[in-house]
């Protein structure tokens, strides 16, 4: 019956692993209904957790502790599932939860049933549990292995903490050694007791495992793999040399300055003695030991290998995606480098290499690079070749790189806009930001100038009417030559020799033949001639303050400023709030971040916007991930969507314009909520000791006029508040922000000041704007 239920499981993941098309790789996303622990609310969390951990034999410091642990985990474990970071009823999720459930078979545990397997999507090689049983599995981890039979040691280990109560006796682990320090930052070991897990409780779940593994059919000689894997957590999907031909094309050659000779070696992590986690190194010599006598011949794959292969390449494709979201370009072009190996002519490969060019080579134009490239002195092995690269070419050479890039796979798609309009938007950039001259590019490719300058005649001679014939002094034809050599080259033996910066502008070479690229590169020099013009202006508006005042208001021009008075009137009856978010923040107390008032808050905020949207007969459409139904996987979607929008947009704010990405489904959701208005209210609070002056100053200068103490009392006794509420709206129509407002509170905000708050911004989104005068 055993074999019938696996040979099932692999019929199954066999056929549904047909359905994913890497060449238009959309990525994953959740499917069927949501899961308990996405739809119940905090407090049901909480109060289901306080149940199973509290004994009625604990004492009060115990209790006191389980308790705080049953909040901030039931929280945390909220915001992990509802940040959009976590994927169920995906193709990947579906293939860890059934070779998950052959280690459940054999496990005996009378809570097994709670056990539940879920995807992260994360670049970092990991796998953890928690107290209620959820075993998350991050994409890194996946696009790492080599065998199905890693991946179920892997669930294996993570099964044995919740088995043994790891997860609760870790916080318990760490509250104590909290207490025996001096000092909450006693030097660098604040940062090692956060370690969830002590030495011994890893090496127990190693060996625990390890015992439900071997009941298994799988065998155990990759098992020492699994080691390597976390071991080398920090490096690149595959060890393969960089080709730099990768990014170059006939013209253009990334010069030589700009690439390594030799790569970093790889090298181990130290091993601290003082951790409290056992190292990669150190768990592998405990295990060998334990196979040297239990080792057991077995599979590798129980759901075939070109299943599990299939699965890998969905999560290594997933992890670019990840990647490109989280800015770290370097790592994506390598990574989809490595993956290119194996997929050619791949439109997603292509599309998100073109992405990530685009916004490299605008981060560095505006010399903004600190968040979005990494020290190639920090990295190992093969990768760092494109980090170095990336991170020493100058800007000059890395635009024109990055265009010539993108319009050879422009060509490739010709009916794609997408591709043309990253090409231009970086062109208009980089001819303004270095201030470039039409002039400077040679506008034909290196061979097409030899053969013209071949056929050219050494001796130039000009004849005239009366036969006298007059030959050009050789002093001007040197001084000619000598231009057009520093411009465009030295020929050589038949052979243009150039500099790297001369390089640059033959890239274009050939393309000037493309009416689609000389279209591009028109526009791009008319919007260089407009910007210089209006800039000119604008500094000229500039110095008149009145006049400036004007031109703002005539050009409907916002200063992001907070408590702005100036009014908006857009006319829209009908919204999308998305993830109405209050968090609250006490500075007085040892856990700055309040989980209950943030929560109480949130809930607050959500009523407070239905109740603006009823007084003002507007039509809004709320969707919170904290308020769904087990049926809303489709709303879940929707929201995971417009967030990654926002975060996009707010993530590349010191970029005045962008091409965003490839939200398709957005057009598609207007329509499905009659609305192309999308809103967001975030609110922050924060509560701090009263800063005005001293409590002993106060109520000494109180006591002077007695009549007056108990006010300077309450005073001094008061803590400061101020409360900051931002407030955005995007128009998916028009791909514009349409309203941003931040205003801020201060003092206490009880509802009735955040109703009144919140009215004030809708007020302005719906009130329809006043007819100009003919």
């Amino acid at each position: 019956m055993r074999l019938l239920i696996l040979f099932l499981f692999a019929f199954s993941a066999a056929a549904f692993s047909q359905n994913t098309d890497f060449n238009r790789y959309k990525g994953l996303e959740c499917k069927g209904k949501l899961p308990k622990v996405f739809t119940s609310s905090l407090q049901e969390k909480v109060a289901d957790h306080k149940k199973e951990i509290l004994n009625s034999g604990d004492k009060f410091s115990e209790k006191k502790s389980k308790k705080k642990f049953a909040l901030y985990a039931s929280y945390s474990l909220s915001e992990l599932v509802l940040n959009g970071q976590v994927l169920f009823g995906d193709e990947l999720t579906n293939y860890v939860s059934e070779v998950g459930e052959i280690i459940l078979n054999v496990s005996s545990h009378p809570k097994k049933n709670q056990i539940e397997f879920f995807i992260v999507k994360s670049p970092y090689v990991n796998a953890f549990t928690t107290n209620e049983g959820k075993i998350f599995v991050t994409v890194g981890l996946l696009a790492q292995l080599e065998t199905e039979a890693q991946l179920a040691f892997i669930l294996a280990h993570e099964i044995a903490h919740f088995e043994h109560n790891h997860v609760l006796e870790g916080f318990l682990f760490n509250k104590k050694l909290d207490k025996k320090s001096s000092t909450r930052y006693s030097g660098g070991n604040t940062l090692l007791r956060k370690s969830l897990h002590s030495k011994e409780k890893e090496l127990e779940a190693d060996d625990e495992g390890l015992k439900l593994f071997l009941k298994t059919p799988y065998g155990t000689s990759s098992l020492y793999g699994v080691f390597d894997i976390l071991q080398f957590a920090h490096l690149p999907i595959d060890e393969v040399k960089f080709d730099p031909s990768y990014l170059e094309n006939e013209n253009f050659s990334i010069p030589d300055e700009y690439l390594l000779d030799t790569v970093s070696s790889i090298e181990l992590p130290e091993d601290q003695e003082n951790s409290t986690h056992p190292s990669a190194e150190k768990r592998a010599e405990k295990i060998t030991e334990v196979l040297e006598i239990k080792s057991q011949k077995g599979k590798h794959f129980i759901y075939g290998s070109k299943t599990f292969k299939r699965k890998r390449n969905i999560a290594r494709f997933e992890l670019s995606k990840i990647l490109f979201q989280k800015r770290k370009y370097q790592a994506l072009l390598f990574n989809n480098y490595v993956l290119s190996q194996d997929f050619k002519d791949n439109y997603f490969i292509d599309y998100s290499n073109a992405r990530a060019l685009y916004f490299l080579t605008k981060y560095k134009l505006r010399n903004e690079t600190e968040r979005v490239i990494i020290d190639s002195d920090d990295i190992q092995g093969e990768s760092q070749a494109v980090y170095y690269m990336v991170e020493n070419m100058s800007n000059q050479s890395f635009a024109i790189m990055s265009i010539s890039y993108i319009w050879k796979i422009a060509q490739k798609y010709r009916d794609d806009q997408k591709f043309k309009d990253l090409s231009l938007e970086i062109l208009k950039e980089y001819i303004h930001a270095e201030d470039v001259d039409e002039d400077n590019f040679i506008k034909m490719n290196k061979k097409d100038y030899l053969t013209k300058k071949g056929k050219e005649s050494e001796d130039e001679t000009v004849s005239n009417e009366d036969g006298y014939t007059y030959k050009r002094s050789s002093k001007y034809k040197k001084i000619n030559k000598k231009i057009e050599e520093q411009e465009k080259g030295k020929i050589v033996d038949g052979e243009l020799e150039i500099s790297s910066e001369q390089s640059m502008f033959y890239a274009f070479g050939g393309l000037f033949d493309d009416p689609d690229f000389v279209d591009v590169f028109n526009q791009a020099y008319e919007f260089k001639s407009w910007r210089s013009d209006y800039e000119e202006e604008i500094n000229k508006i500039k110095s008149n303050r009145r006049e400036y005042k004007k031109w703002k208001k005539k050009n409907e021009f916002e200063d992001f400023v907070w408590n702005d008075s100036k009014e908006k009137s857009l006319g829209i009856e009908t919204m999308i709030f998305v993830d109405p978010m209050h968090l609250v923040f006490d500075k007085r107390r040892k856990e700055t971040f309040r989980i209950e008032s943030t929560t109480d808050k949130q809930i607050q905020l959500r009523e407070i916007i239905k109740e603006s949207s009823n007084l003002l007969n507007m039509k809004t459409i709320i969707l919170d991930s904290k308020d769904l139904k087990a049926n809303e996987t489709k709303r879940f979607n929707d929201i995971i969507l417009l967030n990654q929008m926002l975060k996009e947009l707010n993530v590349h704010s010191e970029l005045d314009s962008i091409v965003l990405s490839d939200f398709s489904g957005l057009k598609e959701m207007a329509q499905k909520y009659e609305t192309s208005k999308i809103g967001w209210n975030i609110m922050l609070s924060f509560i701090e000791k009263d800063r005005s002056t001293g409590s002993a100053e106060l109520i000494a200068s109180g006591a002077c006029l007695l009549p007056s103490l108990p006010f300077f009392i309450f005073d001094a006794a008061t803590p400061d508040i101020i409360t900051y509420n931002f407030f955005f709206v995007y128009d998916i129509e028009t791909s514009r922000l349409i309203y941003r407002k931040k205003s801020k509170l201060k003092g206490s905000v009880p509802k009735s000041v955040i109703s009144q708050n919140v009215y004030h911004h809708m007020n302005q989104i719906n009130r329809k704007p006043k007819k100009k005068s003919q």
